[in-house]
């Protein structure tokens, strides 16, 4: 998943966030993230208890490289053909928890802790999930990020929320407000999420 900003007179994306602990980031000429800040989770940022810590359970079927997949997995632009200079991403560690009811999505759980950390991306059935469970089939997934200083000055620019894919619903929220759906669990999908966004505060997804 990535934030882009768009030109409202374009659909290509001028910046893109995908996920990882690094809140936001600028990329060097080099393709390095720079200008990295990140947000104490918490309770999304907000204090409170702190989650269980992520914590890399050994899967069934282990290779060589299951260690060194580390918490900040695939820094890279997720889509190399639409690369653009500004960009930052949000994978790495998010919270985590299990909800019990398809009904707890009319309420979500803004601005409390949730049970234990969780690396994106990832599957809540492997073990570099920090999860490794198969009887989940409704779960709550939390991210706190800063709106990046340096986007404040790219007028009549949109700031769009990336998925690359989310098996096999998805209902996303950005502060408390909802700003949309997706059904289909290999479909990349996009939310425009610049109205709900804080400039000086973390914002939570």
């Amino acid at each position: 998943m990535f934030l882009t900003l768009v030109s409202v007179a374009t659909t290509w994306p001028l910046l893109c966030f995908l996920w990882t602990p690094v809140v936001y980031g600028l990329p060097s000429d080099d393709g390095n993230i720079g200008s990295i800040r990140r947000q104490g989770y918490g309770s999304n940022g907000q204090g409170g208890a702190a989650p269980a810590p992520y914590k890399l359970i050994k899967p069934l079927l282990d290779t060589p490289w299951t260690n060194d997949v580390g918490t900040e997995p695939w820094p890279q632009h997720p889509r190399p053909q639409m690369h653009r200079d500004s960009w930052t991403t949000l994978n790495g560690i998010w919270n985590f928890q299990v909800s019990n009811s398809s009904a707890d999505v009319d309420n979500p759980p803004f601005g409390q802790a949730l049970a234990q950390e969780v690396l994106v991306p990832s599957c809540v059935e492997g073990g570099i999930s920090g999860i490794m469970r198969d009887d989940i089939r409704r779960m709550w997934y939390a991210k706190s990020f800063y709106f990046p200083p340096e986007w404040s000055e790219a007028n009549h620019k949109r700031v769009l929320l990336n998925f690359e894919a989310v098996d096999y619903e998805a209902t996303v929220f950005v502060n408390g407000q909802k700003v949309g759906f997706n059904r289909g669990g290999y479909f990349r999908f996009t939310f425009d999420i610049t109205d709900v966004l804080k400039r000086d505060e973390p914002n939570e997804l």
